[in-house]
């Protein structure tokens, strides 16, 4: 019997089936995997702003684990770090749950005359998120979810760069590349000690969005539709 490839992705039945699965493969083979930060800012430390010097560093960049993009700039380099992590949420001191995330974050180096100056922001996918991406969305069912979950971290952290989460109901959102909408919260971590950096934001921590779900069309109410659709013809209220 011959399964046709559109059937074998559109089958929602065979989604539900599988979206534990691919999640925790996805978990598992970033955990093989994951970026030595300490390793990539003192690589960075010597960095110079010229293409050259950028090209270099850019090309070894690429070949380290967990590196998932590398990307040059202007006078600068860009770099999306992945990690698997125990993310434990807390309120006004209080441990509130502790979730096993796939943990992005994206890392600007920018020599100066003072030495290499980084800024970074963070991301991080659940597995309620993961599986909701399988479920609700055409991602390929045939192959690791992982490259498809580094994909959107990477634009995912571009968007959160460009200030474009949008915010409704007390919770945050992003267009995904996926169809539909990343679903979270603006929360705040920790640098880790042993990266060798010295970090200058609000009581030494990093901005990290964190994702609990994703919303195809369907699952978005009305308002939020509009938003993501870029309807210009609905007033938002405060």
């Amino acid at each position: 019997m011959r399964i046709a490839h559109a059937d074998f992705e559109g089958s929602q039945s065979l989604r539900m089936s599988l979206k534990r699965g691919l999640a925790r493969q996805a978990v598992l083979h970033g955990a093989r995997a994951e970026a030595d930060v300490a390793k990539i800012t003192a690589l960075c430390s010597d960095l110079r702003p010229n293409p050259k010097a950028i090209a270099r560093h850019l090309d070894r960049l690429r070949r380290m684990p967990g590196v998932v993009r590398a990307v040059p700039g202007r006078g600068e380099l860009t770099l999306v770090l992945r990690h698997v992590r125990d993310m434990v949420s807390r309120a006004e001191g209080e441990e509130m749950f502790s979730e096993t995330t796939l943990f992005y974050t994206r890392l600007t180096a920018r020599p100066g005359r003072n030495g290499v100056g980084f800024t970074l922001a963070r991301t991080s996918f659940s597995l309620h998120a993961m599986e909701r991406l399988v479920e609700r969305s055409s991602v390929a069912l045939d192959r690791p979810l992982l490259p498809a979950l580094d994909t959107e971290a990477a634009a995912a952290l571009a968007a959160l760069a460009r200030s474009e989460v949008m915010e409704e109901a007390g919770n945050h959102y992003l267009r995904a590349r996926a169809a539909g909408l990343w679903a979270g919260s603006l929360d705040l971590s920790a640098l880790e000690p042993d990266w060798g950096l010295s970090f200058g934001a609000p009581e030494g921590r990093i901005v990290v969005l964190s994702v609990r779900t994703f919303l195809g069309p369907d699952e978005m109410r009305p308002t939020l539709w509009c938003r993501w659709q870029g309807d210009p013809a609905l007033t938002y209220g405060a």
